[in-house]
């Protein structure tokens, strides 16, 4: 399957209560966006085998064809 187009999430604890719907948001940990920006909404969520993480495809909110600004950022 292809994650074209789709933002994948990693790293949710399985017991987080996430469903097919939510809304991500950014946190502002890190001060890299301002709190509360719409990311994207919850198209599919798996949980494999003895894995304590839920991986979860989001679709965006706004395409790259949309945003006016891209931040780039190292991975801390």
């Amino acid at each position: 399957a292809s994650n074209q187009g789709r933002l994948v999430v990693n790293f949710i604890e399985s017991d987080f209560d996430v469903v097919l719907g939510d809304l991500f948001l950014t946190s502002a940990i890190g001060s890299k966006f301002p709190a509360g920006y719409p990311m994207g909404k919850v198209i599919h969520i798996e949980q494999h085998t003895d894995d304590p993480f839920l991986h979860i495809e989001l679709a965006p909110i706004q395409t790259t064809e949309q945003l006016e600004f891209v931040l780039i950022g190292e991975n801390d």
